[in-house]
């Protein structure tokens, strides 16, 4: 008997910034106010907020 397919991985929350004073997500947040999120909560409401890019870990 053939296993079934295992459950795609579930993608990883990625912090985002507001750009704007906006509602989302029944909560009021601030320009500036950082907080992280799955990409498909967000893609509808890319006008008010802007995707942090990650922090260099690696050191040189």
């Amino acid at each position: 008997m053939a296993k079934p397919a295992p459950a795609p991985a579930k993608p990883e929350k990625q912090l985002y910034e507001f750009t704007e004073d906006s509602w989302f997500n029944n909560t009021f947040y601030r320009k500036g106010q950082q907080k992280k999120f799955y990409p498909a909560q967000v893609q509808f409401q890319l006008h008010a907020m802007k995707l942090v890019a990650p922090e260099m870990t690696s050191q040189s």
